[in-house]
């Protein structure tokens, strides 16, 4: 690892040993309800049990606000880092990493959120991210969720039956509430500009990120979850939803489909469920006319947490099929298919020291007008695995330390670089280091 990494490692550790471990709460949703971050986070942005209830209720649960400058709902979030990679260099001599070994802040976000009257409420997210273009950054809309919601308690109850709403969203899944969809996936950070993951994912694995969807979701007992929604083009009175970033553009709605089954117990929970869409882009996605492909995909998911005071274990597993139909691209197989895995386990120490391992592999057909440029079997298989250790010492500050690691990628173990040349998937291994900070 670059020197410069363990350098800071080291400062970081003696910092936050000196430092007084306040009990805060989490920017601007604690300061409404009054918690702290453990009671919503396992660790940003995984949710325990009761974060999944305050989400599904609408961000509207606790005081209202109303007071300035202490419950103003504005919050903001800086992660700086520095990726280093095994062979940052190209066949030609570019690297691939312009910033390796340097720290550099890898995203600055500012959130407005909470509760706006008790059945309005959301969480809205601005960000700016690293350019390896320009050397600048890109500040645009980032995760976008507003709610309105409403509540049915059966005559004595102290809870409700049944929380049923509307969710205004900018991308499928980020109004999910379970750690196994693309949106809020593992791992939680990752480089602005390094490799990071599959050389290729599915659509609805950040494909879509920057539409607009509108739709109806319902949350019976706290234990089954089903919702619809339909997306379209961020433009026109949506365009607010993407604003600042290029557009993307599909032919009429895509919809979109959630069902889980929660169930609840003591320390535990467990959840088991599918999501899916279907979309209908077009053949240049920044250009709203001509032919279209469809994207079919179809998603199963699952997750365990077991969260005490002491001891935290948490593990997500999720497996996405898409058919992917090219009626409109010449030069492609008819249909392709494209199937990813992921799994990952965690384990925390008094929500202070976390270990979390996730794996990932991805595969799908053969295509030579797809894949050839950059996979000598024209495949767009990837595989690894991706470790980290964490080290929260108070709420709102964390230092984590990720590998990255792959056995296959654009096919096998081997590939095409963009220059032309052959590049083994292990040179795109790497390590991150990075801080999260929050208030």
């Amino acid at each position: 690892m670059n020197r410069r990494i363990f350098a800071l490692t080291a400062a970081l550790g003696l910092a936050s040993g000196l430092a007084a471990p306040g009990a805060q709460a989490i920017p601007a949703f604690a300061r409404q309800t009054g918690q702290n971050c453990n009671a919503c986070h396992v660790s940003f942005p995984e949710l325990t049990p009761y974060g999944r209830y305050f989400k599904l209720s609408g961000y509207t649960l606790g005081k209202p606000i109303s007071a300035y400058p202490e419950d103003i709902p504005i919050a903001v979030m800086a992660v700086v880092g520095a990726s280093d990679t095994k062979n940052n260099t190209y066949s030609d001599g570019s690297q691939v990493d312009p910033y390796n070994g340097k720290f550099k802040a890898q995203q600055l976000s500012l959130f407005l959120g909470g509760k706006a009257t008790d059945h309005l409420g959301a969480f809205m997210q601005w960000t700016a991210a690293p350019n390896p273009d320009t050397g600048g950054y890109d500040f645009g809309a980032d995760n976008a969720d507003i709610r309105l919601v409403n509540t049915s308690v059966a005559p004595g109850g102290q809870e409700p039956d049944l929380i049923y709403g509307l969710t205004l969203n900018n991308n499928p899944t980020v109004q999910d509430v379970w750690n196994t969809a693309p949106a809020w996936g593992f791992p939680y950070m990752a480089s602005g500009t390094s490799i990071t993951g599959p050389a290729v994912s599915t659509l609805i694995d950040g494909g879509l990120a920057g539409t607009a969807g509108i739709g109806g979701y319902a949350y019976w007992k706290q234990s089954i979850y089903a919702e619809f929604s339909a997306y379209r083009s961020a433009d026109g009175l949506f365009s607010f939803l993407n604003a600042g970033n290029d557009h993307l553009y599909l032919q009429g709605y895509t919809p979109y489909w959630r069902f889980a089954y929660e169930k609840d117990w003591g320390a535990n929970s467990f959840e088991v469920g599918t999501f899916g869409m279907i979309a209908d882009q077009y053949v240049d996605p920044t250009v709203p006319s001509g032919p279209t492909n469809r994207f079919k995909d179809y998603a199963l998911d699952s997750q365990f947490q077991h969260i005490t005071d002491v001891n935290t274990w948490t593990a997500q597993a999720t497996y996405i099929h898409e058919i992917q139909d090219y009626d409109a691209s010449t030069g492609n197989n008819a249909s392709d298919t494209l199937n990813t895995f992921r799994v990952k386990g965690s384990y925390w120490y008094q929500h202070k020291y976390g270990a979390s391992l996730g794996y990932f592999t991805t595969t799908g057909s053969a295509d030579d007008n797809l894949y050839s440029a950059s996979s000598f079997n024209s495949k767009p298989d990837s595989a690894g695995y991706v470790a980290e250790v964490d080290y929260m010492p108070w709420d709102y500050f964390r230092v984590g330390l990720q590998y990255n690691a792959y056995s296959k990628y654009y096919g096998g173990s081997s590939y095409i670089d963009p220059a032309g040349g052959a590049r083994n998937a292990n040179d795109n291994n790497s390590t991150f280091l990075y801080v999260w900070m929050a208030y």
